[in-house]
């Protein structure tokens, strides 16, 4: 049913645009109708990370691709020094977002039709390697999040959609469930967080 209301008139929740290079990556926000909210932010970058996960193919990188976020998350949540903690993750990120061969420029768009789930539409990226896409709107997502428990909850997010995709591999259909099922039903945006947050 979702896929057929696709071809239909949807509605534009966000358009923007991602540019890659070996020198500098970025991706800003440049049409919106409304003050983009966290919770969008967040939906963002779990629809893209699952898109990249569905399609890329070398075992190694998606291995690492998997593991990075979780790995992130629970250092955050061991940590002693948030600040550092936070910055280290950056600074990787920072790093490995800069794809090392090709370029490219191209919008994304998160697009919702009537009561279903928002889908990103997003054509086909060529860099290599295609994880620097991730890492680049993950980037963007992190530092325009406003509140510092939505940043984390973007951590816990990445890490759950992981978990997800090795017990089962996503279609084009549950790559876009599963991150509106996140962002709706397992982050709970109003509750209090079990641990201290201090960076």
């Amino acid at each position: 049913m979702f896929l057929k209301k696709i071809f239909k008139n949807p509605k534009t929740v966000l358009i923007g645009e991602i540019n890659l290079s070996n020198n500098s990556s970025s991706f800003n926000i440049h049409e919106v109708n409304k003050p983009v909210e966290d919770k969008e932010l967040i939906l963002l970058s779990l629809l893209v990370y699952a898109r990249i996960l569905r399609v890329l193919v070398p075992k190694k990188e998606k291995d690492e691709l998997l593991a990075l976020y979780g790995d992130f998350y629970h250092s955050f949540r061991s940590s002693s020094n948030q600040i550092e903690t936070i910055n280290g993750m950056m600074t990787i990120l920072n790093i490995i977002s800069k794809p090392l061969y090709f370029k490219s420029r191209k919008k994304l768009k998160l697009k919702k039709i009537e009561n279903e789930n928002v889908y990103l539409d997003m054509g086909t990226i060529t860099v290599d390697p295609i994880t620097s896409v991730v890492h680049t709107v993950f980037i963007y997502a992190f530092n325009n999040i406003s509140s510092k428990k939505n940043k984390i909850h973007l951590l816990e997010g990445m890490t759950t959609l992981a978990s997800i995709y090795r017990e089962e591999k996503f279609t084009v259909l549950s790559a876009t469930e599963w991150p509106n099922t996140i962002v709706n039903e397992a982050i709970t945006f109003n509750e209090k967080s079990s641990y201290e947050i201090n960076f």
